[in-house]
């Protein structure tokens, strides 16, 4: 599953790469949702599940279904709520709902000045080492 998949284009790369298996894209962004269809459809993707829906608010059928989740260089409420990892709802129940037990998420994240000036937390050693056990 690619959370905050934007355009698609990670997840449509995953299912080309990988006919065997399903793969899943998910964002809370209709027009992201819409370039990931029109690249699904360009590649005839059968193996492909596109889903409109925020990381806050992910589908009960997703749930106990990834053994991997990828989330790269999210931004705005998405960010923020990978960052908040020691809450007990939004965006870390999701992903421990959509999760299979010993699965894997893999997250590529960006700081810059912008974050920064929306309160989030700079990535320190601390904040790595909560975020690499939950």
């Amino acid at each position: 599953m690619d959370l905050g998949a934007g355009d698609g284009r990670f997840a449509v790369a995953t299912a080309v790469s990988r006919p065997d298996t399903l793969s899943v894209a998910i964002d809370a962004h209709p027009q992201a949702m819409a370039d990931a269809s029109r690249r699904s459809r360009r590649q005839k993707l059968a193996n492909l599940l596109l889903v409109g829906a925020r990381a806050e608010e992910l589908p009960s059928e997703l749930d106990g279904l990834a053994e991997v989740v990828t989330i790269h260089f999210p931004w705005g409420s998405l960010l923020a709520g990978v960052l908040k990892v020691d809450e007990i709802g939004g965006v870390p129940a999701g992903l421990a709902r959509i999760t299979r037990p010993g699965s894997h998420v893999k997250a590529v994240l960006s700081i810059t000045e912008r974050e920064r000036a929306l309160g989030l937390p700079l990535l320190d050693r601390s904040l790595e080492g909560r975020l690499a056990t939950r």
